[in-house]
């Protein structure tokens, strides 16, 4: 597979598009990888070239998800970042999956009309104010991952991540 040129060392894809889904105005076929979002599109028939845009799994702080039309109905999926917002379009049924994918990888839980992230603790007890160490920040990715696969409760992941960062 030629994407595989564009991963990272051990990176892992954990999930492909099965439709291709519009950003801009050229289609891309979406990954989730262990530690990204990945947008791939090959072009050209003799001279092939590669299109490739990411985003990291951390940055990721909410997933929006919007139906419009009757007749001809487009689904829409926003990933926003703290610097940015990154639309798509599509089948609806097509995009809802892709939403739902990127829920249960990042870790989301349903909102109304669109995912929150578990970026801030329940309780004060679970809250760190100081630098988190390099070491212990890819601890804690792979909670993250954990916890998004649903291998781990939402108390363990904090639970566990106290544990680290102490």
């Amino acid at each position: 597979m030629v994407l595989e040129d564009f991963l990272l060392p051990q990176e892992v894809i954990q999930y492909q598009s099965k439709h291709d889904i519009q950003y801009g105005a050229e289609n891309y076929v979406l990954f989730i990888t262990n530690r990204r979002i990945i947008g791939h599109r090959r072009k050209g028939f003799i001279f092939k070239k590669d299109r490739v845009f990411s985003v990291a799994l951390e940055e990721v702080s909410n997933l929006k998800y919007d139906e419009q039309g009757i007749v001809r109905k487009k689904g829409f999926l926003i990933i926003e970042t703290r610097t940015q917002k990154i639309p798509f379009e599509g089948n609806p049924k097509d995009v809802k999956v892709i939403w739902q994918e990127m829920q249960k990888f990042l870790g989301f839980q349903k909102g109304l009309g669109a995912a929150t992230a578990y970026t801030k603790p329940r309780n004060s007890e679970n809250e760190y104010h100081g630098e988190i160490p390099k070491e212990a920040e890819e601890v804690i990715k792979v909670l993250k991952m954990r916890l998004a696969k649903g291998e781990i409760s939402e108390d363990d992941f904090y639970r566990l991540k106290k544990t680290v960062i102490e």
